[in-house]
């Protein structure tokens, strides 16, 4: 399973994941407009999942990192510090 931007597969025919050279047709299984999220899943993907932590455990001035795609540049990691959390719908964004 992937969870990705929902703007990232916004109009797209098919999806497919990638690992080194190997690639998966990806299927989307979960879209939440409402906060720009979707899920997809791709059959022999083999991963292991990464843990999680309830927001309600981010601490502000803590590190946090995004990976992407931007652009078609592959691998993109960005490093921030946490500046402020809001509480939103019952936990708390950043």
């Amino acid at each position: 399973m992937l969870v990705t931007n929902g703007h990232v597969i916004e109009g797209g025919a098919t999806w497919r994941m990638r690992l080194g050279k190997r690639t998966w047709l990806a299927t989307v299984t979960e879209i939440d407009p409402d906060h720009d999220l979707c899920q997809l899943e791709a059959d022999g993907l083999g991963v292991p999942a990464v843990p999680l932590r309830v927001s309600s455990a981010f601490s502000v001035e803590e590190r946090a990192y995004g990976i992407g795609a931007p652009q078609g540049l592959e691998l993109t990691i960005s490093e921030a510090l946490i500046s402020g959390l809001s509480e939103y719908e019952n936990g708390r964004v950043i």
